[in-house]
């Protein structure tokens, strides 16, 4: 349980802060959520630190079911 509310901390801060950058350069505030959720996924941060990204998403709480 505690993992997922960590889990959703950190998807909710990104989204937060990548909103905030993109009202800062002019864009929709979903435009920077819509990024950040890129960021925090398999193609960026699975790519540049799997490590992080396993610890973070464990296949077993990817489970539904």
């Amino acid at each position: 349980m505690t993992l997922l509310i960590f889990q959703m901390a950190i998807v909710l801060a990104t989204c937060l802060v990548c909103g905030r950058i993109a009202l800062g350069f002019g864009q929709a505030r979903v435009i920077g959520e819509i990024s950040g959720g890129i960021l925090l996924g398999p193609s960026v941060l699975g790519r540049i630190t799997p490590h992080i990204s396993a610890r973070l998403y464990r296949s077993e709480e990817r489970r539904v079911g």
